[in-house]
């Protein structure tokens, strides 16, 4: 796709399930869909904010952003339904204080849409119900209270009215805090009130239209995950991503039984969860829902995590690498799961044939863009050792490309972002001199799709990234597609990633058998190309800063990264 292509409207496939690559082609569509709606809109999200722009000629007729769109949608006596994931508020306090927002404007939403034959508006906080167990949560407290310090010292360095909205806007951070009468007094931790760690979150995101279509995928609602085909913002702006919109009410209705009833289920209860794997492809025409759940583990002190419920991802992955035999593609945020990484080494000694494609960010968010941490060493560490597992499972059959926009790098401050300049990142020189943001002279392209093809057999899309955490303790969902879908969604992949690429080598790019060695091939030469010079956006992805950056931690689980 061309950079005048960023301006088109997504191609219409009709019934068929289609993909939808980066927030330009997704929000339309979502906008699209949701205003189609008769009876109900039932959706969960990681992060939804209704300050949202509206993108979509459709939309924009009916107002500015989503809560435009959704009053609308009310006053038409369509009910809706919202679950926004909540967030650990020491952990995670903007996180926290993003969610609470939200409900302060599904409140105001419901003002705005009146009543009087509207639709009923249902929005729900969502905290996954999972904690750390008594003994580890004791010895993880020095953690929890660098993290407290860390949230009160933030709070402290804001401007007197910032701090206090703050404070008001993260009601289960207050509790944690001892708040002086005074306005101008200073915040400090309540080291008192008892609190144990939530290590879990619901970090799916879909929406099922009138039980009958489905849209589902690694995308969420808000500004900061707008980015275009064409990948022309500032690194720390840039954003790719998918999402899969199936017109299918098989599928659309046990994505919706999973919507009604995942909060009760977490919280052990309810119904057997939906999308439980029994290894099976998804047949002509017929695309499976995949999940991962998991819920508290009973009578436990001494473990770290939840109790399992569902693992259909997980599975799903292992079923389709088990029966891959030519290729096999991987975009996603992270690779961290080293149980996954070992099946596929397996795999690989099993099929002399199989060949490895894998496409991540050239460096994690939090480090490329903001502060790090111990969480991002820890999680650099695992990821650079499964590389390594792949790289010892398949040789020189396995590699892994990064994507890098077709431009030279601006300023630092403007690429990467004031809060990461002079941080550690494991480049070998520090941020101001933009390190890791930087590939082969050209910005990163933050990568956050979750997206696996096995040959031209299947395809799963999903909002589960192949890490532990993802792949065993957070509520995901997914879907897993067949033949008939996956040729269609590898074109457009291709397409993507290379747009000006034709003819041959786009033959040889697009078929199994030769698509591992052309792909590579390209990326390679455009790494010896100046920026605004090469073909496609992928370039061959550097493992030394992760590993010089990555750092184990001992006695914690793999799946918290």
């Amino acid at each position: 796709m061309t950079a005048a292509g960023d301006k088109a409207r997504t191609p219409d496939w009709g019934s068929a399930p289609h993909l939808l690559i980066t927030a330009r082609e997704a929000y339309p569509e979502f906008e699209r869909l949701v205003l189609s709606a008769k009876t109900r809109v039932n959706m969960s999200f990681r992060i939804i904010d209704l300050r949202t722009k509206l993108r979509s000629e459709e939309g924009q007729a009916i107002g500015t952003t989503w809560a435009d769109l959704l009053a609308h949608v009310l006053r038409r006596g369509v009910n809706i339904r919202i679950v926004v994931s909540d967030f650990d508020p020491i952990g995670a306090p903007d996180l926290h204080r993003g969610t609470w927002r939200t409900m302060r404007q599904c409140a105001g939403l419901r003002e705005i849409a009146g009543e009087g034959g509207a639709g009923t508006l249902e929005a729900i906080a969502a905290r996954h119900p999972a904690r750390i167990g008594k003994v580890p949560g004791m010895l993880l407290w020095p953690v929890a209270a660098w993290k407290l310090r860390h949230a009160v010292q933030m709070l402290n360095d804001l401007p007197q009215g910032e701090r206090s909205r703050f404070i008001t806007e993260a009601p289960r951070l207050r509790p944690h805090l001892k708040v002086p009468d005074d306005e101008a007094g200073v915040v400090r931790a309540d080291w008192w009130h008892s609190f144990r760690m939530t290590p879990v979150t619901h970090h799916q995101k879909l929406a099922v239209i009138d039980g009958k279509a489905l849209y589902v995928g690694g995308l969420d609602l808000d500004e900061r995950r707008w980015d275009t085909p064409g990948h022309d913002q500032p690194a720390r702006q840039t954003w790719h991503d998918v999402q899969m919109l199936l017109h299918d009410e098989t599928i659309a209705r046990t994505a919706e039984r999973h919507l009604d009833h995942f909060t009760s289920q977490t919280a052990g209860e309810g119904p057997a969860p939906e999308g439980v794997d029994d290894g099976a492809c998804a047949t002509s025409g017929t695309p499976r829902f995949l999940t991962t759940l998991s819920t508290p583990a009973r009578f436990a002190p001494f473990r770290f995590s939840p109790k399992k419920l569902s693992s259909g991802l997980f599975d799903a992955h292992v079923a389709r690498a088990g029966e891959a035999r030519q290729f096999i593609y991987l975009e996603t945020q992270f690779f961290r799961d080293r149980k996954l990484a070992r099946r596929l080494a397996r795999r690989a000694q099993e099929e002399p044939g199989l060949r490895l494609l894998l496409v991540l960010p050239a460096a994690p968010e939090e480090v490329a863009f903001s502060s790090g941490g111990a969480d991002a060493r820890f999680g650099e560490f695992l990821q650079s050792r499964c590389l390594r597992i792949l790289r010892k499972g398949f040789g020189d059959r396995f590699y892994a490309l990064s994507p890098a926009q077709r431009r030279r790098p601006g300023a630092a401050e403007e690429e990467a972002g004031a809060e990461a300049l002079g941080t550690e990142d494991g480049s070998g020189r520090e941020n101001g001199g933009l390190g890791r943001v930087a590939l082969r002279g050209a910005p990163m392209i933050y990568v956050h799709a979750k997206l696996s093809v096995f040959d031209d057999r299947a395809a799963i899309v999903s909002s589960a990234n192949l890490n532990g955490r993802s792949l065993r303790w957070d509520t995901e969902a997914g879907v897993e597609v067949a033949a008939e879908e996956t040729q269609n969604i590898r074109e457009r992949v291709l397409s993507h990633w290379f747009p000006t690429i034709d003819g041959e080598a786009r033959a040889l790019m697009l078929n199994p058998a030769s698509a591992f060695e052309a792909w590579i091939a390209q990326a390679r030469r455009d790494a010896d190309r100046l920026p605004e010079a090469r073909e496609g956006y992928l370039l061959p992805h550097d493992i030394r800063p992760a590993s010089r950056f990555g750092m184990a931690v001992p006695g914690i689980p793999e799946e918290m990264v």
